[in-house]
């Protein structure tokens, strides 16, 4: 449940630019809960300037609409500094490196810092289509570049010139995604509504382990790599 917060007090006139950055801040911290907690569909300007105690003159200054809130906070969160490297290590089996690799997929997208923000990716493509291509480029920095450069260095053939390391790594992500929603989100391990885990990040990935495995033998296998 999203707790209103204290009313901003601030003196009349126009804010000095950094009071007006605190607003902001204060305004999307509270809307990020509220879309976790409500969902797209059910969050209300209302239930955003009632939860944040600020006016309705206040947001609409900065957001014409819920759909531009929305936009700002999955825009703000995709910006926010990773919370660990990708792994780099390219001396290990390519079995064993791309588990790795899947594993730290799994933990970058339920770190505190970034799951409200897997979470409205799953749950509101259905209002916002483009979410989907906006996570894609936002997950670029956080793994996805480095998991091509892994995929072209280590997995795909070296004659392959033309080959579509982005697609190949796209399906690989797809896939370890898509198993977090089948075995996590679906079965109810994850408190949608306060974002967090049910159990720790380890015992969360042992539901997953087994299956990873078996998603990157089948990768490695259409492939044709094994090694």
């Amino acid at each position: 449940m999203v707790r209103a917060s204290k009313q901003i007090r601030r003196p009349r006139g126009r804010p000095r630019p950094e009071d007006a950055s605190q607003i902001v801040e204060h305004l999307l911290d509270i809307a990020t809960q509220v879309f976790v907690e409500h969902g797209y569909n059910e969050t209300t300007i209302e239930r955003i300037i009632s939860a944040a105690r600020i006016s309705k003159s206040t947001l609409y200054s900065r957001y014409p609409d819920k759909r531009a809130v929305f936009a700002a906070v999955v825009q703000r969160l995709i910006t926010r500094p990773a919370p660990f490297s990708f792994p780099i290590e390219n001396a290990l089996p390519v079995e064993e490196g791309l588990f790795i690799r899947a594993r730290a997929i799994v933990e970058v997208s339920l770190a505190p810092e970034l799951f409200p923000l897997y979470l409205l990716g799953q749950r509101e493509s259905w209002w916002f289509p483009e979410v989907p291509n906006i996570l894609l480029e936002g997950s670029r920095p956080l793994y996805l570049d480095a998991l091509e450069l892994y995929l072209k260095n280590r997995i795909l053939p070296r004659d392959a010139a033309n080959t579509d390391v982005a697609f190949y790594a796209r399906l690989f992500q797809n896939a370890v995604i898509q198993l977090m929603n089948e075995r996590l989100l679906m079965n109810n391990r994850i408190l949608t509504k306060t974002a967090t885990l049910i159990g720790t990040f380890d015992q969360n990935f042992a539901v997953l382990e087994d299956d990873i495995g078996k998603i990157v033998r089948l990768f490695l296998h259409g492939l044709n790599r094994g090694d």
